[in-house]
Parts: structure tokens; C-alpha cells; sequence
């Protein structure tokens, strides 16, 4: 906190070879209102919040952790502005057809009417 930090701007066709690689990366904008240290707005690659992709635990486990946090939406973005954007929506949006989704996090969203037919299930 002690070091002044700049944003760089970066050029589309270097944010379009990043997503290339790695389709987990999106683009958004950072704003003065987001980061005070910026006098105009921003693009910047950000990473996607993905929430049920981990197929590290168990499906047990990844059912509770995705209903633990969208059951209690109000109280997870009380903890800070960059989860201000968490929702049912957003989490299964973020979700990406290249990567299989936690058994448990497909099945809360299955049961939720959200689920989207062309991402897949980890085994």
C-alpha cells in the first residue's frame, strides 16, 4: 500500500491474444469510481469469477459452497466491492463451456433453472 500503482492501458490486439489462450479472461473496464488512483477510465483483462468450476472437492462439497454463497447474495457483497457483482446470473454466465463444472455446483444450478446445456460436467 505504501507503492503508487498505475493501470495500464492495454491495446485490443494484445487483450484478443490473451483471451486466445486462455478463454477464462474477459475485458472490462476499470473506472476512477473502482480505483481512485485513475483520472479517466481503462480496458483491462480480468479473470472471470467462476464459482463451481473447481473439480478439486468433492461434488458434496461443491454443492455447499455454491449454495453458501448464492443463497446469501446480500451478505457476500457486504464483505466488498469486488463481489458487488455476484448473483445466480452472473455465476452461471461466467461459467465457461472449456472447462467441466464441479458435479455439485452443476446440480445447484440445475436446480435453479439456470444450468446453460453446453457446459459440461466434470467426472
Amino acid at each position: 500500500t505504501a507503492v503508487p500503482l498505475r493501470a495500464l492501458e492495454y491495446p485490443q490486439e494484445i487483450l484478443d491474444a490473451a483471451i486466445a489462450k486462455n478463454p477464462g479472461i474477459l475485458v472490462a473496464e476499470l473506472t476512477p469510481e473502482d480505483w481512485s488512483a485513475l483520472e479517466a477510465p481503462v480496458r483491462s483483462p480480468v479473470f472471470t469469477g467462476v464459482l463451481g468450476a473447481a473439480t478439486s472437492v468433492s461434488a458434496e462439497d461443491g454443492y455447499e459452497i455454491v449454495k453458501s454463497v448464492l443463497d446469501n447474495v446480500d451478505e457476500v457483497k457486504s464483505f466488498g466491492k469486488p463481489l458487488a457483482g455476484i448473483g445466480l446470473e452472473a455465476a452461471v454466465n461466467n461459467l465457461l463451456a472449456a472447462y467441466p463444472v464441479n458435479a455439485g455446483a452443476a446440480q445447484y444450478y440445475k436446480e435453479k433453472g439456470v444450468w446453460r446445456e453446453e457446459l459440461k460436467i466434470a467426472s
